[in-house]
């Protein structure tokens, strides 16, 4: 809230005052607050605070549907010693109140939903005076402002000190007990259980919302707006909201509403496109409250991001169908090539055996590989991956495998500059399992490449393995995610590539077993450079 010097106490008289509330008020631009400029205040407004400010006792302003609270010099002691007023005066009220001031909520709303006034007696509160903090007793009366077309507008509370009534405080206290009334203690109730819960779901990451369909407006906690990709304090309503859901989605939604019609329950799942243009899931539940005529009168519900279960989700449904398409070609060629050696003149030509033995000897390779990678993704979901450690010399571990690729692959020159010379300490058929599937990745992703790079060196007390092509190279945005559980790119290049989008996590969780770790190098369109680190002896 914005202070400035104006000319207000020369053409407002309510402000004319010397106190230091008055001239706080007078001094401050009210034209950017929901107020707006004191000209503009209403004539009930300007009233009722002229007496707030010039009474003798003390006495609070509770205004508008924020309840922006006004008090008077008199009731200063009781924010401490020398307060900040600008903490205070002009702040909306429920922003300020401690849990122990929750009855003076309940008997606001009561006043204003009434138009009743009401008494309290014998308050305790610690107000600050002669040098010190104290206790006293205080005697509330709250009373509505009712404007002259007859609508309350507010609540003012004049309050009087009864402390001199000492000797009877423990009467007093427990007379105040026995006087709380039931509408009270179930307001209190009621305020605490949905305090808890709005604590809890705005902890959890839940956005909760109520629609008045009659009136075509909403009301919602600050964590949608984040759902939303918004700031907290975001205002916005339903038409803008509705702008945010992705446009191919939109006709769940509508046809979720439509069915909550009939059964009253409204759930969806649906995508929103952020304003920074990515895309979020969320999960929504709701209900429909019916008025006495069976008329739709309000939607309440809730709504949660599930954007990376939805995206494990997706991916899974992915694995599934291209485990079934992976599992079915080497088969389908399996039998091709048994139905080529039933022919009778399979019998007569050894050469001819061989050739198609050689070619269902790959399928049973290549499927053999991906059965086990089912095998160790089920044992990492289970913990249960053991490791066998022994000293063995890695760089005959790479020889070995490019030895194993050679035998079965003449579209690419494997190329190794060994460089470690010291066993490390690890299980040799593991890391084997490693090489093996970053040399697979290097021949898939480049297929118009004919050279694939292989080095091995120590840095420090680490053994580092790199395996490099030159293909299709990997875009920034996917860098991390290649190492997480099924994630695939979205390039069509990638994709037309055979494979699961387990091997890398499976490689990933080898290595961090192993206290190792792998990371990757790439420009897209440039080729891939994966590395790999372990330490040359068991930490």
């Amino acid at each position: 809230m914005a202070r400035e010097e104006s000319s207000t106490h020369n053409t407002h008289n309510f402000l004319t005052g010397e106190d230091i509330c008055s001239a706080f008020i007078r001094n401050t631009d009210w034209s950017h607050t929901s107020l707006g400029a004191v000209e503009d205040w209403p004539k009930s407004l300007k009233t009722t605070l002229n007496i707030v400010l010039n009474a003798q006792v003390p006495m609070f302003l509770f205004w508008g549907p924020n309840l922006i609270q006004f008090f008077n010099t008199a009731l200063v002691p009781v924010f401490g010693q020398d307060p900040k007023l600008q903490e205070f005066l002009g702040q909306p009220g429920g922003d300020l109140w401690m849990p122990d001031d929750i009855f003076v909520k309940v008997l606001i709303d009561e006043v204003l939903s009434t138009g009743t006034a009401s008494l309290t007696y014998d308050k305790r509160i610690t107000i600050f005076r002669n040098g010190r903090s104290e206790d006293v007793y205080w005697s509330c009366s709250y009373n509505p402002v009712i404007d002259d077309e007859g609508s309350i507008n507010g609540v003012f509370i004049t309050c009087f000190e009864v402390s001199g009534k000492t000797g009877y405080q423990r009467y007093i206290e427990e007379r105040n007990e026995n006087r709380v009334s039931a509408m009270m203690k179930t307001h209190l109730a009621v305020f605490n259980a949905e305090e808890r819960l709005r604590l809890a779901t705005e902890a959890t990451g839940i956005g909760s919302w109520d629609i008045d369909l009659r009136q075509n407006t909403i009301i919602y906690t600050p964590t949608l707006m984040e759902l939303f990709g918004l700031d907290r304090d975001t205002m916005i309503n339903l038409n803008e909201i509705s702008s945010l859901v992705h446009p191919e989605d939109k006709a769940i939604v509508d046809n979720a509403f439509t069915n909550a019609l009939v059964t009253g329950q409204y759930r969806y799942e649906a995508r929103l496109l952020w304003p920074d243009e990515s895309v979020h899931w969320i999960s929504t539940n709701g209900r429909i409250i019916f008025d006495e005529q069976d008329y739709p009168s309000r939607l309440l519900g809730t709504t949660i991001d599930i954007t990376e279960n939805k995206i494990e989700q997706l991916q899974k449904n992915d694995f599934i169908a291209i485990a079934s398409h992976e599992l079915k070609t080497p088969l389908t060629s399996i039998k091709a090539y048994l139905q080529m050696l039933k022919m009778e003149n399979a019998v007569k030509d050894p050469e001819y055996v061989l050739n198609i033995a050689g070619r269902a000897e790959k399928q049973v390779i290549k499927m053999t590989k991906l059965i086990y990678s089912f095998l160790d993704m089920s044992r990492i979901e289970s913990g249960n991956i053991d490791l066998s450690i022994a000293p063995f010399m890695i760089d005959e571990l790479i020889q070995e495998v490019i030895k194993d690729y050679l035998i079965h692959t003449n579209s690419h020159q494997l190329l190794f500059t060994p460089g470690i010379t010291e066993p490390i300490e690890a299980d040799r058929s593991r890391i084997g399992q490693v090489i093996d599937n970053l040399i697979s990745n290097a021949i898939k992703y480049s297929p118009l490449s004919k050279s694939i790079e292989i080095s091995s060196t120590t840095f420090g007390e680490e053994a580092v393995v790199s395996v490099r092509d030159h293909g299709i190279g990997i875009d920034t945005r996917h860098q991390e995610k290649v190492f997480e559980r099924f994630y695939r790119a979205d390039d069509q290049k990638a994709r037309n590539a055979s494979g699961f989008g387990i091997g890398l996590y499976l490689s990933a969780d080898i290595l961090k077993r192993h206290h190792g770790g792998i990371w990757v190098e790439s420009d897209h369109g440039n080729g891939s450079t994966f590395h790999f680190s372990l330490p040359l002896t068991r930490p």
